[in-house]
């Protein structure tokens, strides 16, 4: 269907405009008329079709998510009704890709499906937890409070990963700025020194004959290089998906030097927040605890807890098998044993999670102090060794022509 422009005003008199997916303009003025509105002008958007193609495909980014859910939040707690909010939300959501689900979600509403299970029907969009805890906010009759739970989540989450943008942002311009110098000394400059040794006959020592066999690899064979990179890639990540290589990738994530550490502090934090927000929401704890292991994003911390779910449905406390698995730290296990004990298992959880986000930014700290030297003395080796490649033979030359 095409979409339409359109110009009204509301009941207060203020002017608004929009778009709108219908048949006909007649379609797109009624449904303004039916929700209060004054039409002032309808008429259908032109669009390229390869510009419409484009926006279909746009993603839906995390900040979308948290937009679109605060202002759920705000309307719902005004008083709005669902299919107003959506509408609304539909008018204003600048993303094309989440306004069509938004409109999509509307319809479904309006023939009678629950809030979570429309949702459910985009699980590209919004995730598995999202549309749990909507689901136990609208069995709970706690929606508004369920919603700023899930913007808590997020941005919570969005702080962590814009902490450790920042803080790889130094390594990566370093490493890029230093493979370009040298990929430009080897592949370039480096050839050009060669052609004047090779017309002096100067006999190069075994630095400059180990660069010239790798300048003229490359320079002969890049695409084979390229290839066999690329079926590399593609083949690690072929494996990852599997359930044995997922397995062994995530496990060798959290052995990482330097980086390991931090991984699973990262996971710690994610795994008690999560869990906390499930059940402070009225989630079942099994329930949650698949909903965990589903979301949780490693394979090793995942197969813990599923053996914690197991135990649990048997009987057992959520503690000790996370003890057995020897996955989480002591401190952890010990904070939600006395959680237990006490029946304040979600404040603990959530001081948990607290002190985990505080040991993630030390973590960073420390690895962005450990990397900046190591990165240094790499790169120094490897312009020495380039240096010495070039000079070594210069200095040859030099001597004969004495």
């Amino acid at each position: 269907m095409p979409n339409y422009t359109y110009k009204a005003r509301d009941k207060s008199g203020l002017v608004v405009t929009g778009t709108r997916e219908a048949p006909n303009e007649r379609v797109v003025a009624d449904r303004l008329s039916d929700l209060g509105y004054y039409v002032i002008s309808v008429s259908e958007e032109k669009e390229k079709p390869e510009a419409r193609l484009f926006t279909r495909r746009k993603k839906v980014t995390t900040q979308n998510i948290v937009t679109f859910t605060r202002q759920m939040a705000t309307m719902i707690r005004s008083g709005m009704t669902f299919t107003v909010t959506l509408d609304t939300l539909s008018q204003q959501t600048e993303n094309p890709t989440l306004r069509e689900v938004v409109g999509e979600l509307k319809k479904d509403i309006e023939g009678g499906l629950a809030f979570s299970d429309a949702l459910a029907k985009h699980p590209r969009v919004f995730s598995e937890l999202y549309v749990n805890m909507v689901r136990a906010g609208e069995a709970g009759g706690v929606l508004e409070e369920i919603l700023e739970r899930l913007i808590f989540i997020a941005e919570r989450e969005g702080e962590t990963r814009a902490r450790l943008r920042a803080a790889l942002t130094y390594p990566t311009i370093v490493v890029s700025v230093a493979v370009l110098v040298i990929g430009f000394l080897a592949v370039v400059v480096f050839p050009r020194f060669m052609t004047v040794f090779a017309a002096k006959e100067v006999t190069l020592p075994l630095p400059t004959r180990i660069l010239l066999a790798v300048s003229n690899l490359v320079q002969s064979y890049w695409w084979v290089i390229l290839g066999g990179v690329l079926i590399i890639v593609f083949s690690f990540r072929g494996y990852s998906k599997t359930e044995g290589g997922g397995f062994l990738i995530d496990r060798a994530k959290l052995k990482i030097p330097i980086f390991g550490l931090l991984i699973k502090k990262l996971i710690v934090a994610r795994f008690a927040r999560i869990l906390s927000t499930l059940h402070a929401s009225g989630v079942p704890i099994l329930s949650a605890l698949e909903i965990v292991e589903r979301t949780i994003g490693n394979v090793v911390i995942a197969r813990a807890v599923e053996n914690v779910r197991i135990s649990v449905r048997e009987g057992e406390s959520i503690a000790e098998p996370l003890r057995i698995s020897k996955v989480f730290p002591p401190m952890v296990v010990h904070m939600i044993t006395i959680g237990e004990e006490s029946g304040a298992l979600d404040k603990m959880l959530t001081e948990v999670a607290d002190t985990y986000d505080r040991e993630v930014d030390y973590a960073l700290k420390n690895v962005t102090a450990a990397l900046e030297p190591i990165l240094i003395v790499v790169m120094g080796i490897i312009v020495a060794f380039i240096a010495l490649s070039l000079f070594l033979p210069y200095f040859d030359m030099i001597k004969l022509t004495r």
